[in-house]
């Protein structure tokens, strides 16, 4: 072997061990930064804007819409992107035209909520969103209902094991955290490789869905899903979910991850009613 092809043996043997260290290593301890960028959703119409501070220079925001005089409420957690403004369209008339306020978290960096949020603090931040709601609000998260859409989903469902609702409607709901790593890596030729790292053992809290709803019994949860679902992969959270005495499933034909729910919308109102009104 000559000296020249030793050197581009060994330049390529470094740009392979470089190209699996840099995600293992974003994986490791940069993922926050992509689960939960900071992002401007643009100008939003609420009823009510209240901003809780949740440590120096961070905030959640909840947003209401409707007024106290609403029979019921549910509590809307929002996935990775927040988009209120996108929801005051597209979902939000539909529920108060059920009769039901919504409660709209924005976690810190969405949406107009200062600050920046992370996996170690959200769940602390949103139960003291939940606090203030029960408090300065009508609206009891006890006696409610939690509405989540994908990351929202999971977030919804880690705050029902300490603020039982009377039920969950989600959508767009991750089997486990390494099940949406790899989807997305699968979605880009460059990054396919990727998949071969151990994801799971990189992530330092891999989502678990299954022992959550269990957790969960007898609370009712409906998950809605599309069957296009490239994001939250369909036949993963379906599989996951069969049997599970706590959850109704519904596959919905045609819809990928970001619009299930409005091709869903008229079995999604029933079912909504259905929860609140238990």
């Amino acid at each position: 072997m000559t000296g020249s092809t030793r050197r581009i043996l060994l330049l390529a043997a470094w740009l392979a061990a470089a190209y699996f260290l840099v995600p293992a290593l974003l994986l490791r301890f940069a993922l926050d930064r992509f689960m939960l960028p900071s992002v401007d959703g643009g100008v939003t119409h609420e009823d009510r804007l209240i901003d809780v501070p949740v440590a120096a220079g961070r905030f959640v925001r909840i947003r209401r819409y409707g007024g106290h005089e609403l029979p019921h409420c549910v509590i809307f957690f929002p996935g990775q992107h927040g988009g209120i403004s996108t929801y005051e369209q597209t979902l939000f008339p539909n529920i108060r035209n059920l009769g039901i306020a919504i409660y709209a978290l924005s976690y810190s960096g969405q949406d107009g909520a200062r600050g920046r949020s992370d996996s170690a603090t959200l769940t602390k931040d949103v139960d003291t969103a939940l606090t203030t709601i029960n408090h300065e609000t009508s609206c009891q998260p006890g006696n409610a209902v939690f509405v989540g859409r994908s990351l929202g989903s999971a977030v919804a469902l880690v705050a029902a094991q300490r603020v039982r609702p009377k039920g969950l409607l989600l959508d767009g709901v991750a089997s486990t955290l390494t099940t949406v790593i790899k989807a997305a890596l699968r979605r880009h030729i460059a990054t396919w490789p990727w998949t071969l790292l151990p994801v799971q053992s990189l992530v330092k809290n891999d989502f678990q869905l299954v022992p959550i709803i269990h957790s969960l019994r007898p609370t009712p949860i409906v998950i809605f899903q599309g069957m296009e679902d490239q994001v939250t992969p369909f036949a993963e959270t379906q599989s996951t979910v069969a049997g599970l005495d706590n959850v109704q499933f519904f596959a919905i034909p045609g819809a990928a991850h970001a619009h299930a729910y409005q091709l869903a919308m008229p079995q999604y109102s029933k079912k909504l009613l259905e929860l609140v009104g238990q």
